[in-house]
């Protein structure tokens, strides 16, 4: 492969990563973060992409107040507040022992990359978010450095990390928020993402196999019997400063 084309893949691997930290950022506890024009960064990385059916959920977010900051906040309160609907993958897996070993499997994800989650449970659909953008920056990362056996490592992860966790739930999550809150910015937003990572899924090969939406998810009052990230050291957002677009 010509250096060229190396260039070429570590810059669509960093859009990608941008994307996932930029959902990640609106979607999370301080929009923010995204920057003032965050939304219409995350349109024009999907456009590069070629992500069509995000960048149609994006709009309408757009349309329903995304672009301001305090009105995101104030509807992911409402949706993911106390007894609402969780935001936890293993609210929507079942319960008991089986979702115990997938929250350890879930972390055991972040020690093997020294990426760290404070102040929140590691399977909380916006971390995971950020772990997807760790990895895809970090394949993107070593194919700019021509070192395909890290990037091999790093896209493996990648790969099995919507296959086995983000891509089961994260539509699931969506579907639901949008029938909670119709008219809000902040299911479309998660709609988005989870047409972000169907699309990865295609991209690499995967076939995804969403659970099964459930009548009514754990409200997040009622998950104390489930572990926290606990010992988990403190942590922030994915390394490195959003890339934009070419």
């Amino acid at each position: 492969m010509s250096d060229v084309d190396l260039a070429d893949v570590a810059a669509d691997g960093a859009l990608r990563a941008g994307a996932f930290v930029l959902l990640a950022r609106l979607l999370g506890p301080r929009p923010e973060l995204a920057g003032p024009d965050g939304v219409d960064e995350l349109d024009a990385h999907l456009a590069v992409l070629g992500v069509e059916a995000a960048r149609l959920l994006v709009a309408r977010a757009r349309e329903r107040g995304a672009t301001d900051h305090d009105a995101l906040l104030r509807a992911r309160r409402r949706l993911l507040g106390p007894g609402r609907t969780s935001p936890y993958e293993t609210s929507y897996t079942g319960a008991g022992a089986a979702d115990l070993a997938r929250l350890a499997d879930v972390s055991g994800f972040y020690r093997a990359f020294g990426f760290q989650v404070s102040g929140e449970r590691p399977d909380h659909f916006v971390a995971e978010l950020e772990l997807a953008a760790f990895l895809a920056l970090g394949e993107a990362r070593a194919r700019h450095a021509g070192d395909g056996e890290g990037a091999a490592i790093f896209a493996d992860a990648f790969g099995a990390f919507l296959r086995d966790h983000l891509g089961t739930w994260l539509r699931p999550l969506a579907d639901r928020l949008e029938s909670v809150e119709p008219g809000g910015p902040y299911a479309p937003l998660v709609g988005a993402a989870a047409h972000l990572v169907e699309a990865e899924a295609e991209r690499v090969g995967i076939d995804l196999r969403p659970v099964r939406p459930l009548e009514a998810a754990i409200p997040a009052a009622l998950e104390e019997d489930l572990p926290s990230c606990g010992g988990c050291p403190g942590a922030g957002a994915p390394p490195g400063p959003v890339p934009g677009p070419s």
